[in-house]
């Protein structure tokens, strides 16, 4: 009797231990696939909410972000005309109407230009319209040729108005010249019928001049300049860089001066950059001769 109760609990029985065992694991397999759904959604919610702020992000660094001007967008625009010709460029900035930046954007054309064909921006500058616009672009372009082509720039800056910024132009170019022929340019200086800008270009030209012929330098700068402030400024320059090369020689010829207020200039300039060489030498010679 007790054997077939056994049997019966264990043939009823068993189904039901089955099932509860079955329930279980689905109850476990559910809960974790609510949980794995759970942190899905959560990565799902942080990456939406990294994305959100990223945007937020931009969005306020482009209301932040300054808006370019139709200035900044013009001058793009020139740029890249001027890549593929000066004259598409000068064609651009010929449809501004008059003021400031149509005068900025010809000079800019005018830079550009010079620096690949220095007679096509000139010929192109002589036909403006205005005559205040033919000479600021015009001056712009031969202070652009000033390094490469000084003669060039020199023919064309003379042929302008007279005033500050051309002068200072010429100045320059003549500056260069004199490192490449220092006595075409010296001679062409004298020429200049306006004293001051004549006397500037002469000492201008001087200094240059003393970098490889000091003492011809020297004596030019003695022979033309007036006396006065530019003739002081002018000798003591050739003097400090004749003595980091030859300092006795630059020496020799200081002595040569009558006493004047020049003469001590000169020798307490000789003497400082001398001392840097040979100090017991510069002190002696400054003794003997102050």
């Amino acid at each position: 009797m007790t054997s077939y109760r056994n049997q019966n609990c264990a043939s009823s029985c068993f189904p039901r231990g089955l099932a509860l065992l079955s329930l279980t694991g689905f109850l476990l397999l559910a809960n974790v696939c609510l949980s794995k759904r759970g942190e899905n959604d959560a990565a799902a919610a942080d990456s939406r909410a990294v994305e959100t702020h990223s945007q937020a992000t931009h969005r306020e660094h482009s209301r932040l972000r300054p808006s370019r001007s139709p200035t900044d967008t013009f001058a793009d625009d020139l740029n890249t005309r001027a890549a593929s010709g000066g004259r598409a460029a000068a064609a651009r900035a010929e449809q501004l109407p008059a003021g400031p930046v149509r005068e900025n954007a010809l000079s800019a054309v005018a830079v550009k230009w010079a620096n690949t064909d220095l007679n096509s921006t000139v010929e192109w500058a002589r036909q403006l319209p205005d005559a205040a616009e033919q000479q600021t672009v015009l001056l712009a372009a031969a202070n652009e040729a000033v390094r490469t082509e000084p003669l060039e720039a020199l023919r064309l800056a003379v042929g302008l108005f007279a005033d500050a910024g051309r002068d200072e132009t010429i100045s320059r170019a003549a500056t260069e010249w004199a490192l490449q022929d220092a006595t075409g340019a010296v001679d062409w200086a004298k020429q200049i019928p306006d004293e001051m800008l004549r006397a500037k270009v002469l000492a201008m030209e001087a200094v240059a001049w003393s970098e490889s012929a000091p003492e011809a330098a020297a004596t030019l700068a003695v022979e033309t300049l007036p006396a006065g402030r530019l003739l002081d400024d002018t000798v003591v320059s050739i003097v400090q860089r004749w003595a980091q090369t030859d300092a006795r020689a630059a020496a020799v010829w200081v002595e040569r001066f009558p006493e004047s207020s020049l003469r001590t200039t000169a020798i307490e300039n000789l003497v400082g950059q001398w001392r840097r060489i040979d100090p017991v030498k510069a002190q002696r010679w400054q003794a003997k001769n102050l």
